[in-house]
């Protein structure tokens, strides 16, 4: 059967296996693509308990934060033996890695830090593809191209993979729920009920009541209860 093979709810999967390892959070998810069209969701993770990270510095000077902690570095497929593994043989480490197996996994916190961009690009990551669009002179630049494949330029092409499969699988851009919105204060606040003037009474007595309720079972109309 056609479809048969494909795998559903991954997303909230991963979702659960977060929550294995560091408790209850607020999740949101950002729908893009890769260059190739594969898909390459990005993921915000808001935490109830704090998560050990240090700065990084990797090429360029670009800062990072980093998880620290050996126990959460192996449990989310990042300690030294599978980053090694990686540098040999990626598929099997993506085999093998223990809370997602559908292609690399990477972890960064978000962490403000004066003379720093870590913290905002960290959170504007994400949707870096999806604020993009095309103007009227990139319009013209591909209206002559026959697919997304041949646009040579990688970020246009990313661009155009990601807005396409959203539009094709009818998905939402960017979806978060109760959990995330209320840790970043988005929720209303519950109503308190005030007292009403008013006051409910019976209009028929208990008796009356049931002897409509009989006739009802009785399956008697409306008409047979009125003499």
């Amino acid at each position: 059967m056609a479809g048969l093979d494909y795998r559903y709810n991954l997303l909230n999967k991963l979702n659960a296996n977060i929550s294995k390892i560091f408790g209850k959070h607020g999740t949101l998810i950002s729908k893009e693509a890769q260059s190739s069209g594969y898909p390459a969701p990005h993921l915000i993770f808001l935490l109830d308990e704090p998560v050990m990270v240090e700065r990084h510095a990797g090429k360029g000077g670009k800062v990072s934060w980093r998880f620290c902690d050996p126990r959460v570095l192996n449990r989310v497929g990042k300690g030294p033996r599978m980053r090694k593994l990686s540098r040999t043989d990626h598929r099997k480490a993506i085999d093998m890695n223990p809370i997602w197996k559908h292609g690399f996994i990477d972890f960064e916190g978000i962490v403000s830090e004066e003379g720093s961009r870590s913290g905002t690009d960290a959170v504007t990551y994400p949707f870096k593809y999806l604020v993009k669009c095309l103007t009227q002179d990139g319009f013209a630049s591909i209206k002559d191209i026959p697919d997304i494949n041949s646009v040579k330029d990688k970020g246009m092409r990313t661009m155009l993979f990601t807005h396409m499969g959203n539009k094709c699988f009818r998905t939402r851009d960017v979806s978060f729920g109760k959990g995330f919105k209320d840790r970043i204060g988005l929720l209303p606040e519950l109503k308190t009920e005030e007292a009403s003037p008013w006051k409910r009474v019976k209009t028929i007595s208990e008796l009356e009541y049931g002897l409509i309720q009989a006739c009802i079972n009785l399956g008697l109309s409306h008409d047979n209860l009125i003499p």
